[in-house]
């Protein structure tokens, strides 16, 4: 942990590093292209240990997640994979066993009342803080119910910074907000060489950033014709040159795949849902093509993110090795232990609920304490690296919004796995993937 931190320093167990590949580490993260149809076996970054251990003064901790399972569209439902890196985490952390750590889990159904309802649930579980694995309007009840209770919150998947107002130093934003959203769209349109955007308001968040060219309010479910009419006259006059997308993940999906039906090749701009293992999923289910040229935009955790040098390529190497353990264990299971973790969620769980864990009990280490208050009170004092076991990028919590802006970048889609996951018969689902064209720590 960096000099934020004033508890003991990360000890360093080198149990399973084997399964983590031996490139020599760099003193900086360079970004690595797939390569169509290569066949090399993949080569991730250098050692880092898999399992994560602590000083030892906390012998035990109960950590809450909020997940969304059932929800209207934009109230969370997209995260609900991407939040079994939460499991990831505590597997980590309990390989090393300095620390136990137990994960409980509650769906807040995507409304207010679930939201209070489950934080309170968890509450009464003992959890010495909260991960909120969803986003949209409900999460503000979810937090007044963990400022009642006195629990800290991270929220990895939520984006607007005003929704902590009132909050301040007992919740904070661990994954891309608004603001630097909106400027990594800026630089995705001119990293295109693009300026004349068809936006698509598909029930989404828009870039402030953006200036369309023309837009097209579309509902998801709506017939997508006149919306792909719009569009192919659009392009066929030259009035646009690329399509921008704002919508929860299903939505997104139903768009590009109306637009792949019309034979443009104009690229395609997504918002942060299509982030979301729900989005190639809907997508495939709709008929489409996993091989459009799609970018959008977050941080550069995606699998090929392994392939590269430097610390942050190690980190997410030894996350990726951890899911690789997982799969082969019987006994872990999902979030809530339905079906084994290698059925889907090795699949889908995600750098970012998988740091939301690392960090809350990083923490209680710092505290020397599991008491809420004392985890809350150390976590306003926190700057985590992967050397402390994140997967992602850098985490400061001295404000509100624990990502570094230049950590958010233009993410280009790949439909080739690196397969670094491998999953028993090639997992379940299709798979999309994210590369930058440069990292930023």
């Amino acid at each position: 942990m960096r000099a934020l931190r004033t508890g003991a320093l990360l000890a360093v167990v080198l149990l399973c590093t084997a399964l983590v590949g031996a490139c020599t580490s760099g003193g900086h993260d360079d970004a690595v292209t797939p390569t169509p149809g290569a066949s090399a076996a993949p080569t991730p970054a250098a050692a880092v240990p898999v399992a994560l251990t602590t000083d030892g003064a906390v012998p035990s901790i109960t950590i809450g997640v909020v997940v969304s399972a059932s929800s209207e569209p934009g109230q969370g439902g997209d995260w609900l994979g991407p939040a079994e890196g939460a499991q990831v985490a505590a597997y980590r952390f309990n390989l090393a066993g300095a620390t136990a750590v137990t994960l409980r889990v509650s769906d807040d159904q995507g409304t207010a009342e679930g939201a209070a309802a489950a934080v309170g649930q968890l509450a009464a579980q003992g959890a010495s803080g909260l991960v909120l694995a969803t986003s949209g309007s409900h999460v503000t009840a979810a937090l007044d119910a963990a400022g009642a209770a006195g629990l800290p919150a991270l929220l990895p998947y939520e984006t607007d910074p005003t929704i902590l107002d009132g909050h301040e130093n007992r919740a904070w934003l661990t994954g891309p907000y608004t603001e630097a959203l909106d400027a990594a769209v800026s630089s995705a349109l001119s990293q295109t060489g693009v300026h004349a955007p068809f936006v698509v308001d598909a029930g989404g968040a828009l870039p402030s950033t953006v200036s369309a060219a023309q837009s097209y309010s579309y509902s998801d479910g709506a017939d997508t014709k006149p919306m792909t009419d719009a569009l192919t006259d659009a392009a066929g006059a030259g009035s646009v040159d690329c399509v921008v997308i704002a919508g929860n993940a299903h939505a997104q999906a139903t768009v590009v795949r109306a637009i792949e039906g019309t034979g443009t090749a104009l690229p395609i701009i997504l918002t942060p849902q299509a982030r979301s293992s729900a989005f190639p999923a809907a997508l495939v289910e709709a008929g489409g093509s996993l091989n459009a040229n799609m970018t959008t935009v977050g941080i550069a955790d995606s699998d090929p993110a392994a392939l590269s040098t430097g610390e942050r390529a190690e980190g997410l190497s030894a996350f990726l090795s951890a899911i690789r353990l997982m799969t082969q264990d019987p006994g872990q299971t999902d979030l809530f232990g339905a079906e084994a973790f290698s059925a889907s969620s090795a699949r889908s769980a995600d750098a970012r609920a998988h740091d939301a864990v690392v960090a809350l009990v990083r923490a209680a280490e710092t505290a020397g304490s599991a008491d809420p208050a004392k985890v809350g009170t150390a976590l306003a004092t926190l700057g985590l690296g992967n050397a402390d076991g994140l997967a992602g990028a850098d985490l400061t919590f001295t404000g509100r919004t624990a990502l570094a802006p230049a950590s958010v970048v233009a993410l280009t889609a790949t439909s080739q796995d690196p397969g670094l996951r491998t999953l028993p018969g090639g997992g379940v689902g299709p798979g999309l993937f994210w590369f930058a064209t440069s990292s930023k720590n």
